[in-house]
């Protein structure tokens, strides 16, 4: 993606796709999103007893 992509997410804000999820073996879960206008990564944590 490019840097117009970058710059509209900067502006609008992402727009985040659920790509992965799993346990980290010390009692979370970890869920990555990706965004589907510039590619940026985010990872959200959880505790498995909250989930």
């Amino acid at each position: 993606m490019g840097i117009l992509a970058k710059i509209i997410c900067t502006l609008k804000g992402h727009i985040y796709e659920e790509t992965n999820q799993r346990p980290d073996g010390w009692g979370y879960i970890a869920t990555w999103f990706v965004c589907n206008r510039c590619g940026h990564e985010k990872v959200v944590t959880k505790r498995e007893d909250e989930a």
